[in-house]
């Protein structure tokens, strides 16, 4: 059986520049409620030998490689890459993928230098193909911030170009202080118990939901996000859960309005109540379509609450 499972998924620790160690994010990961994690510290493995001695939840082994020009992550890969001398952004990138690996951009618009030396991705790749996912709420929290929104308008544009491009969410965790909005992660939806290797596929198959605390479960006849559908006239089935909402509840409050669908030129072409309910959307051949979550964060209004990953056509 399918089901949706709250990770966090760029973590760091006192093998780079984390406050964390392996054995306090993992204790701290747990206490979150977090089902799995992915432990990316900067430009090094040697926290994966410490993680598979203390972990009680799935690690997906990763990196973060920090370059002059843009933070690659790299998950499960088996080759490694010398980001400090990259002529050729696509060839590293593909070295990455051939090794096993999957390639993701990390917090793409936020500030870079002299703030954040190459944190702004700058690259100019020639073939989005060779990247798996994106992070288009990072930083911390998951509201509009101007980066944010840039990195969101960013993957649409992608998505638009026919690559399929993965959304997540990360909340590049280096200490257990000054968190924001503390139950927000990425959902992962996989078959059966959680394992990193089915992390890893969920991720590589775009089955994933960005989310404050609340997720949708979308079904039309029987696929889901990250899936290809016949175009033509389609019923989504759409459930909502506020149990990992509920575990947040002291520190704060959602309250779901509206649902809404998008589809390319980020055109709604759905919007309703926020409610258990099937809808029909006469749906068009090579497009995709996108379950967004909007509601009142603390009692404010019009704020996105969750996103899915996109279901084809």
């Amino acid at each position: 059986m399918k089901k949706w499972y709250p990770c966090e998924l760029h973590c760091h620790t006192l093998h780079s520049d984390g406050s964390f160690s392996v054995k306090e994010l993992l204790a701290t990961a747990e206490a979150r409620h977090l089902s799995g994690i992915c432990l990316t510290d900067h430009n090094t493995v040697s926290g994966w030998e410490e993680a598979e001695l203390y972990a009680d939840i799935p690690v997906l082994k990763g990196t973060e490689y920090t370059t002059y020009h843009g933070h690659i992550l790299s998950l499960n890969a088996e080759k490694t890459i010398d980001c400090f001398n990259i002529s050729d952004i696509d060839k590293e990138l593909k070295a990455i993928r051939e090794s096993g690996g999957l390639v993701g951009m990390a917090h793409p618009y936020q500030l870079g230098t002299p703030i954040c030396t190459g944190g702004r991705w700058d690259y100019d790749v020639k073939d989005y193909s060779l990247i798996n996912y994106m992070e288009i709420w990072s930083e911390g929290e998951m509201l509009m911030t101007p980066a944010n929104y840039r990195a969101k308008s960013r993957w649409l544009s992608l998505l638009d170009e026919g690559y399929r491009i993965t959304p997540t969410f990360g909340r590049d965790w280096h200490r257990a202080e000054g968190n924001k909005l503390t139950g927000a992660c990425t959902f992962l939806l996989i078959d059966g118990e959680i394992t990193a290797e089915k992390m890893k596929t969920a991720i590589k198959e775009g089955r994933t939901q960005l989310s404050l605390g609340i997720f949708m479960s979308i079904d039309t006849d029987g696929k889901t996000v990250g899936d290809t559908v016949k175009c033509g006239k389609t019923v989504f089935n759409i459930t909502l859960d506020s149990s990992r909402a509920q575990l947040f509840r002291s520190e704060y409050t959602l309250y779901p309005e509206t649902i809404r669908v998008i589809t390319k030129g980020n055109t709604a072409v759905y919007e309703g109540k926020a409610a258990d309910c099937s809808l029909t959307l006469e749906t068009e051949e090579n497009s995709y379509y996108i379950f967004e979550l909007w509601g009142k964060l603390n009692g404010e209004g019009n704020h996105l609450l969750a996103l899915t990953g996109a279901i084809y056509t």
